[in-house]
This record gives C-alpha cells, sequence and structure tokens, in this order.
C-alpha cells in the first residue's frame, strides 16, 4: 500500500511539472514568441501601444451596409464592426464559431440548426437574438433593399419567392427560441456552412437600420453591428474611425482605435515611408520589384495567395477547339505564365497550377495542371493534326474592355504564335461580352472566379456542374462522372475527408479535359511596419483587427 501510494504521489508531482511547462508555452505562445535565458524557454512579454492604428487604403468605401457591399475595402471595414454565426480559420479558412457557439447538419445536408451565445449585445446595448438573425436575412432578400448579394440566400428555402416580393418571411429560417435558429435548404449542400461566415449574412441591429432609414451605411450613420468595434466617425472620402468595443462579448480588442485613412498608391507609399502609416493594405506590381530590393522596406512586405484566379475558358461545344482535347492541352502547355506575370504585374501573383488555391485547406500541392513546355505543346498539337499550326484556323480570344485584359490577350497572342497558332484579339464593353457568354458566341473567352465563400463547392459545382450550364458554366462543361461526384460533395456529411477526395477527383478529371486555359492567381501585396503585432492576411482578403496590436 505505502509503495502505491509514494509512487502515485511521484507521478502525481511530475504531472504538475508537466502542466507548468504547457502553462508556460501557452502563455508565451499567446503572447506571441519565447526567449531563450540561462537555458529556459521564458515566455516575452509586450506591451502595447494606446495611439490609434493607421490603415493606409488605395480604395473609398461607398457604404457600411452589409446587404450592398461590393468593395473590397468596405468588406475589410465591414468585418471588424459586424458578425456572422461562424468565422474562419486564418490559415485554413475552415469554419468556426463565431456568433453561434455551436451548430448541427442534418444527415440529408438540408438542415442547420444553430445554438447562438448567449452574451452578445449589439453596439446599442440591445442583446442579439436569433430573430434579428432571421430579420437581418430577409433584409437582404428584401426587394427594396436590393442587394446585389442575395443570391447567396437564394438556396434557403422559401427565399426566392420573398426575394421576388411574393411572401412576407423565409419559410426556411425559423426562429426556435431566443438563441437557436434553424435554417432549411432546398436541396442538399453541405458546404453551405460557409456561407453563414459571409457579409450577405452578417447580422444587424434592426432597430437601428430603420431608425436611420437612408443614412444607414452612409456617412453620419450608426453601426449597429456586434463586431469588436464600433463606428466612431466617418469623413467623406477621406476616413473612417473606428473605436473599440467596450462591451463586445469576446476578448477586447488590443487596438483602441482604427484610423482607415483613404489614400491614392502613390499617397500611400509616400506616407508609409514617412512612418505616418502602420499598415498599406496594397502595393502595386510597378512598386513591389523596387520596394523587395529595398533593404528595409523589403522586410516589411507581405504577400498572400488570394482565391481569385484568371483563366481563359474553352466553348466545348464550338468547332475544332471545343472537340479536342489534345488541341486544349497543347495551349496549355505552351504558355510560359511567370513571364507574364512577371513582365505585366511585376512577379506578383502565382502560376495557376490547379483549381483549389494555395493555402486552402483542400490544396493537394501533388495535383498539378500545366506547366510551360514549348515542346510537349508542339508535339501534342501534331498529335491533334495540326502540325506547326498547319490547317488550323485562327484562334479568337474574347476579351470585355480593360487595358489589363488587352495586355494579358497580347502576350497569350505571342507566345501561341511560337507554336503556329495565330491569334485574333476582340474586344467588347462589358455588357455585350456578357450577353455573348451566355449566348455560347465565343470560341475561347477570358474567365475568371472570385470565390463568394470559402469552400470548394462555390468554385467545382458552379463552373463544372452541368446543371449550371446556361448559369455559370460557360465552358458548357458536362461530364456524367464529375456531376456525380460534385452531388455526392453536397450530400456528404459524416467524412469530410471523403468529401475532399470527391472534389480532388473532379480536379484532375477537369485537368484532363482542359475546358480550361489555365494562367495565375491572385496575390495581395502589403506593407506592414515592424511594429505591428498579430496583423494576418488571409487568402479570403480580409483583415481583422481584433487581436492586432501596436507594440510600445
Amino acid at each position: 500500500m505505502g509503495r502505491r501510494k509514494y509512487r502515485g504521489s511521484g507521478r502525481t508531482k511530475n504531472l504538475l511539472i508537466l502542466m507548468l511547462a504547457v502553462l508556460l508555452l501557452v502563455s508565451a505562445a499567446a503572447a506571441g514568441s519565447l526567449l531563450r535565458q540561462n537555458g529556459l524557454l521564458q515566455p516575452l512579454r509586450y506591451t502595447f501601444s494606446n495611439r490609434p492604428f493607421q490603415f493606409g487604403m488605395v480604395e473609398t468605401p461607398e457604404t457600411l451596409d452589409p446587404a450592398l457591399m461590393t468593395r473590397r475595402c468596405e468588406r475589410i471595414i465591414g468585418i471588424n464592426l459586424y458578425e456572422g454565426l461562424i468565422s474562419f480559420d486564418p490559415d485554413t479558412l475552415e469554419p468556426r464559431p463565431q456568433l453561434a457557439s455551436s451548430w448541427k447538419v442534418s444527415d440529408d445536408a438540408r438542415v442547420f440548426i444553430f445554438k447562438l451565445r448567449k452574451d452578445v449585445k449589439f453596439h446599442s446595448g440591445r442583446p442579439m437574438t436569433a430573430k434579428d438573425v432571421k430579420d437581418s436575412w430577409e433584409r437582404v432578400l428584401d426587394p427594396a433593399v436590393n442587394s446585389p448579394a442575395k443570391e447567396l440566400l437564394l438556396p434557403i428555402k422559401g427565399a426566392q419567392l420573398k426575394a421576388e416580393g411574393k411572401a412576407n418571411s423565409v419559410e426556411g429560417i425559423e426562429v426556435l427560441s431566443e438563441r437557436e435558429l434553424r435554417i432549411t435548404l432546398e436541396e442538399p449542400n453541405v458546404g453551405f456552412l460557409s456561407r453563414f461566415g459571409m457579409p450577405a449574412f452578417w447580422v444587424v441591429d434592426l432597430e437601428v437600420v430603420r431608425a436611420e432609414g437612408k443614412k444607414f451605411g452612409s456617412p453620419g450613420g450608426n453601426s449597429p453591428g456586434t463586431g469588436p468595434f464600433r463606428l466612431q466617425d466617418w469623413q467623406k472620402d477621406k476616413a473612417i474611425i473606428l473605436a473599440a468595443n467596450s462591451d463586445y462579448w469576446g476578448r477586447n480588442a488590443r487596438l483602441s482605435q482604427i484610423v482607415f485613412n483613404f489614400l491614392d498608391a502613390q499617397t500611400g507609399l509616400t506616407a508609409f515611408k514617412e512612418g505616418r502609416l502602420d499598415y498599406l493594405d496594397e502595393i502595386f506590381g510597378a512598386a513591389y520589384k523596387e520596394l523587395a530590393a529595398d533593404p528595409n522596406l523589403g522586410q516589411m512586405l507581405r504577400r498572400t495567395s488570394l482565391l481569385d484566379s484568371y483563366f481563359y475558358q474553352f466553348n466545348l461545344q464550338a468547332p475544332i477547339w471545343g472537340e479536342s482535347v489534345i488541341l486544349r492541352q497543347a495551349l496549355n502547355w505552351a504558355i510560359d505564365r511567370d513571364a507574364i506575370i512577371d513582365r505585366l504585374f511585376g512577379g506578383v501573383g502565382q502560376s495557376m497550377t490547379n483549381l483549389m488555391p494555395t493555402g486552402f485547406w483542400g490544396y493537394q500541392p501533388e495535383t498539378r495542371a500545366y506547366g510551360f513546355d514549348q515542346s510537349k505543346a508542339t508535339q501534342l498539337l501534331a498529335e491533334a493534326g495540326y502540325p506547326g499550326g498547319k490547317g488550323l484556323p485562327p484562334l479568337e480570344l474574347a476579351f470585355n474592355n480593360s487595358e489589363s485584359h488587352r495586355l494579358i490577350a497580347e502576350e497569350l497572342k505571342q507566345q501561341l504564335a511560337q507554336i503556329g497558332i495565330v491569334v485574333h484579339l476582340r474586344s467588347m464593353p462589358w455588357e455585350n461580352y456578357q450577353k455573348g457568354l451566355k449566348k455560347g458566341e465565343y470560341s475561347c473567352f477570358r474567365g475568371g472566379w472570385s470565390w463568394e465563400y470559402p469552400d470548394p463547392d462555390d468554385l467545382f459545382f458552379f463552373n463544372f456542374h452541368s446543371s449550371q450550364i446556361g448559369n455559370t458554366n460557360y465552358s458548357f462543361y458536362s461530364n456524367q462522372s464529375a456531376d456525380e461526384l460534385l452531388t455526392a460533395a453536397r450530400k456528404e456529411v459524416k467524412k469530410p475527408k471523403r468529401r475532399l477526395q470527391h472534389y480532388l477527383e473532379v480536379e484532375k478529371q477537369v485537368i484532363a479535359d482542359a475546358p480550361l486555359l489555365w494562367l495565375f492567381a491572385w496575390e495581395r501585396v502589403a506593407l506592414i511596419q515592424p511594429k505591428v503585432y498579430n496583423l494576418k492576411l488571409t487568402a479570403l482578403d480580409l483583415v481583422s483587427m481584433h487581436s492586432v496590436g501596436l507594440l510600445e
């Protein structure tokens, strides 16, 4: 008995030592760093400044109404004022709780039940309830609001009727109690979960919105959100100032105030160099190489891959180009994407090697599309029956009017000429271009994709499921196996690895079928001063300032 007691106390002592060590490491991680002293790791403690954070923006917002936001700058300011039921892990973009403390998804992937946090208040001080969530979403669908984001909500049962003004409320948004909400979709789609964190689903205080009327979302209006910051001042075309929300449901922000300064690119760069800005949110390619070569400023540059891609698409119903997969593969091997990025964008951007973006939770580096191999392109061109391009009619590249689109098309024309392909360029106004897309008038045309929500369903289903032909599947891509996998992925609730595998299989099929001319994925380049702590740039192109600090 005594021996067992002795051994037990030893284990307890060792456990206590281990727990203390773990607590030390966790505290240090929370503080941000470790310092080695006398051979031991010690937490490095930071002291934060209370001065306003000077945020430089090269864009000017028109609204702070989540239902009407279309600009990146509006969403960046908005993410610090408003919140959704979920947010996203900054590194993987996987969903995590925000205003909802937990959720369940039905086995048929049609029903989502959310439990809300108990301690959430709007900036007005009024407690947030499930009814506020329902009211906020139904406002986005209200025809009188005319929200450009309403399509994100249309898969909810009854949302279409609300959007058409044929119903007062949405059948599929049910308030079960003050803290519980049930959402029912028209069709199964487990990937819909990620939409609940996007701006269209941010929750607003409708009492404040109604009281302000047209003033809401404009200079002089209020900020009826639940976020870690509240609107303090809006100096039109000059600055927006946010102050920390002292009654925030989570940990209070480290910053007391954020000043979003609206500047042109050159003025912003000068202000940053002079130390008048803590952060400058966009550096264009022309300035990037010069800054990267600077031994001081080069250390302050940050590059982030985005969920935005640029490519050309083939009309698979068009003669020749749509009929020959070998021909489409040849074109893909003929393009030197890095050369285009370097010449036109100062090296800012990434060659598009597959469909899953770099840094996204589904990204597989071993899955690659097409590189640059002119010999292989020439070989495939001959296999397709057009050696050296002989007998092949000119390829028309269609795009909407834009100097950048024209320059990219010119690069493609020159590179394809090297394997014997003659290219004609066709530029037109956006309205005309869009009409031609839907009618299938072009054999090869400019495309691109900006993800509405961070789930593979957003890219794969809308671009490659045959049900979307005539809607967003402009290539007229139809593959029965891909359709089955994409439909199965929407229904896969219990096995996320299997769901991801479905998308990876579709990715391989699409790469082999080559309905696209892969080009590049966009990057964001920013400047961050050394004393800025914990500012994370994400592939969603949003900047949450909740955990950011300014070191003394």
